[in-house]
């Protein structure tokens, strides 16, 4: 979303990348079209959009048995999408591209690249970058992460008004162990710096993703194997001092905690999500909300939790289930608001999939109550949400009828 509350969504419909725009004074939405070169399947998007509007998209197109990466500009001022082009000219197996934003809309992409089949050829995958000048209106020329090499694929990325960008991913050493990896990129040389492990535990870590604020600090989060249990970590970057802090645990919990998502306020407090799975099958007798009276629940229990770590006392909140229903919510986003207003969406059963959303109030610290939304037919899965600087949010959503999936989109104040 921009500064207005004007938002952009994309997705993929019979091999094409569309897109459609929220007019936020109108609170209309306009017609969809088509952005890639429709020239061949297009697929693995991401979107990334400036304050005043004017958006980037990415995506990996098929070439072949191989995959280019692509990029389409939205013009905020004249309205007008631009015309494709080629991120990269290598024509290698290019996949999994993300793109982050700065203050003067340039923009940075990351992609995977595969050294062979991807199903066993890890050791060769590397990641790579390259930079959108808003002043030039062109792409810069692709460039390897070096250090990258054995790099899990599709790592995170996000940066900060100054046009510093952070990405992380797992990796394995040549002592067989496997670490966080973290590289930032120093927006005043240009240049990618020599990725550092951030974390030193003995198990497995997964599942990274990173968050920036406004001053170039981040927080970085992932799961990682303890003995027979997933737990949740974090690690901060402090900008000033240009070093990443000490690992820490952030649950505690005696189940399974996974798949973490951050946000970062223009402050740095940053809000993570997990899930909680127990791995057991059993009943569970559940009343209000969605649930008829006394209704029974059959099956494994999985829960949204959330932790919140506050810059000014430097230290984090007690962990809570910000989930109000029980049952199997999983697939958790989260956005945040400049003043630490936060959003949180998942998807649940309630006689059917639904959608269930959660905010966070900045300046009472707290959590409200979770509540369904969109249509009262279930179906409804895949949710993202983005907040703009105001507060203002939208969730975004699949709905499937039985037979066709349909984007829905909700819009918040």
């Amino acid at each position: 979303m921009d500064r207005d509350g004007n938002a952009i969504v994309v997705w993929v419909k019979l091999g094409g990348i569309w897109a459609n725009r929220y007019d936020a004074t109108n609170r209309s939405w306009g017609d969809a079209v088509v952005v890639d070169t429709k020239d061949s399947p297009a697929h693995h998007h991401d979107v990334a959009m400036h304050a005043n509007g004017s958006t980037i998209v990415v995506w990996r197109q098929r070439r072949g048995s191989l995959g280019d990466i692509w990029a389409n500009r939205y013009d905020a001022v004249s309205g007008d999408w631009g015309k494709a082009q080629l991120v990269e000219t290598d024509h290698v197996l290019d996949d999994l591209p993300q793109v982050a934003m700065d203050a003067r809309g340039n923009a940075t992409v990351l992609w995977t690249r595969w050294g062979g089949a991807p199903a066993d050829d890890l050791v060769r995958c590397t990641i790579w970058a390259n930079r959108y000048d808003a002043a030039d209106k062109s792409w810069g020329k692709a460039v390897l992460i070096k250090g990258s090499e054995g790099a899990m694929p599709s790592p995170p990325l996000d940066m900060d008004p100054q046009g510093n960008a952070i990405t992380v991913w797992t990796a394995r050493d040549d002592d067989m162990h496997w670490h966080v990896c973290a590289s930032r990129y120093d927006a005043a040389t240009g240049v990618w710096g020599t990725p550092l492990h951030i974390e030193s535990s003995k198990g497995r870590p997964d599942d990274p993703q990173v968050a920036v604020d406004s001053w170039g600090n981040a927080a970085a989060v992932w799961d990682q194997v303890e003995g027979a249990l997933l737990n949740v970590w974090a690690c901060r970057y402090d900008a000033a001092r240009e070093r990443w802090g000490k690992a820490e645990l952030i649950e505690t919990t005696e189940y399974e905690a996974r798949r973490p998502r951050v946000a970062m306020d223009a402050k740095g407090n940053a809000t993570v999500l997990w899930e909680v799975f127990n791995g057991v099958v059993q009943n569970i007798r559940a009343m209000g909300g969605g649930w008829s009276t006394s209704e029974t629940f059959e099956g494994a229990v999985c829960s949204i939790w959330a932790r919140r770590y506050d810059v000014g006392r430097r230290g984090w909140s007690n962990p809570e289930n910000i989930q109000t229903e029980p049952g199997i919510a999983c697939g958790a986003r989260v956005a945040v608001s400049s003043n630490g207003d936060a959003v949180a969406v998942w998807e649940q059963p309630d006689e059917g999939w639904h959608v269930c959303v959660n905010n966070f109030d900045g300046t009472l610290k707290r959590w409200g109550q979770a509540t369904r939304i969109g249509t009262n037919i279930s179906g409804g899965c895949n949710p993202d949400v983005a907040m703009d600087s105001r507060g203002n949010a939208i969730t975004v959503w699949e709905q499937h009828d039985g037979l066709w999936y349909s984007i829905w989109a909700e819009p918040t104040e």
